[in-house]
């Protein structure tokens, strides 16, 4: 930005005007500040502007972050993938393979294929409906089909033969053998045959993206430059997304294991007067995402744990692991009321994070970074504070173990 004020302007104001308007003028034409990063390796964690990334720099990589909340996921028309990612976007057209969706980072397009779409909402899901699809009440757990649900609320099951070109779907119903020909405005949403459903496997390095409108997406192959970064979908498709909409990069199949993806050695939940919450992967005790509040807002994260007091949970850990790393609070919907009392034990000695101890409602989420080095095992206590065990869904917002 360029802003002159006319000479006639200044020289005409009083001098101590005149100064203040020139000092505006200059303050304006300068560009803006570079937006500030967290990058987290396996060694360290540093702040500073965005540096291009190369297959080396991914190595030693465990997450970059944009300074403020992770925003929350999409609840608009778009994709939920097979491997939970979240794609918002415009439902343009498809065919018997793929539907593309038109994106805010996307303009071209984007092209998905079928396997890797477990629903296509085609309309913005209502407000009352879950976040998770196996908590959506218009689908069977067990079905061998494909269900769409109308915008009536009515469903038709059976099996896809295709999209058409102007958004049609064509469907082999279940109930009589039937094809039926559904159009867009009379769809809200379409859900595959989970049998069905495929994403591709890959080896090395995988970056998980968040974007600011909310997609969550995994990329291969990544790479970035000052402004782009590049990679390839799980479902196949080149994906280009610009720095400047990027709020998160974790890599995953990397340095950090996520907890979720480990079996405890050890588990076990006490009620509390006869009522157990069994603690969840990737979602709340409530089957909600996991959010935490802190003073710069509410973040919603991917990976994690959720418990409920009294949980123990206990890793074998085997000396495989540098570090483990977690970001520790109540939930941010669920949890504003409570209180619990949290601790973490590395084979079977009690750590000194004086701040889990007394984990309350209105308090920050702590970090922690426990040492592992040629540890056997990790334990995970939550237990019931002085308000029993109201309010008190305790999240491990990406609980990680860092590798060597």
């Amino acid at each position: 930005m360029f802003v002159e004020c006319p000479r006639t302007f200044v020289r005409g104001l009083r001098p101590e005007f005149s100064m203040f308007v020139s000092l505006i003028a200059l303050i304006l034409a300068q560009p803006p500040a570079a937006p500030a990063f967290t990058t987290v390796t396996a060694t360290e964690t540093k702040s500073g502007p965005w540096k291009p990334l190369d297959k080396a720099a991914l190595a030693n990589l465990v997450s970059i972050r944009r300074a403020g909340p992770l925003p929350a996921w999409p609840r608009t028309a778009g994709v939920i993938l097979v491997n939970g990612d979240r794609v918002p976007g415009e439902f343009l057209l498809g065919d018997d393979t793929a539907v593309f969706l038109q994106s805010k980072w996307n303009a071209k397009g984007l092209r998905v294929p079928l396997p890797a779409i477990r629903v296509l909402w085609i309309a913005a899901p209502p407000a009352t409906a879950p976040e998770f699809p196996d908590r959506y009440s218009w689908l069977d757990a067990d079905r061998k089909t494909d269900v769409v649900l109308l915008r009536n609320g009515d469903t038709v099951a059976g099996d896809i033969v295709a999209f058409t070109s102007n958004g049609q779907l064509r469907i082999k119903k279940t109930s009589d053998g039937s094809t039926a020909t559904l159009e867009p405005g009379a769809m809200a949403a379409v859900a595959f045959n989970p049998a069905l459903g495929a994403v591709r496997k890959v080896k090395g390095p995988i970056a998980h993206l968040v974007l600011a409108d909310g997609t969550r997406l995994a990329v291969a192959n990544p790479t970035a430059d000052a402004t782009t970064v590049k990679g390839a979908a799980l479902f196949g498709t080149a994906i280009e997304v610009p720095v400047r909409d990027l709020v998160s990069l974790d890599v995953l199949q990397g340095k950090a294991t996520p907890l979720a993806e480990l079996k405890p050695k050890v588990e076990r939940v006490e009620p509390f007067n006869d009522l157990a919450w069994p603690w969840q992967a990737n979602r709340t005790v409530k089957h909600r995402p996991i959010q935490l509040q802190n003073k710069l807002g509410i973040s919603t994260f991917d990976r994690g744990l959720g418990t409920h007091p009294k949980t123990t949970l206990t890793y074998a850990l085997d000396g495989k692991y540098r570090a483990f790393t977690a970001t520790v609070g109540l939930d941010a919907a669920t949890g504003r009321r409570g209180q619990a009392a949290v601790t973490i034990l590395v084979d079977g000695k009690l750590q000194p994070i004086p701040e889990l101890s007394t984990l309350a409602a209105g308090n920050e989420p702590v970090a922690v970074r426990v040492d592992l080095t040629k540890a056997n095992e990790l334990t995970l206590v939550v237990d019931f504070g002085p308000k029993g065990d109201v309010q008190a869904d305790v999240n491990w917002a990406d609980a990680m173990l860092i590798g060597p």
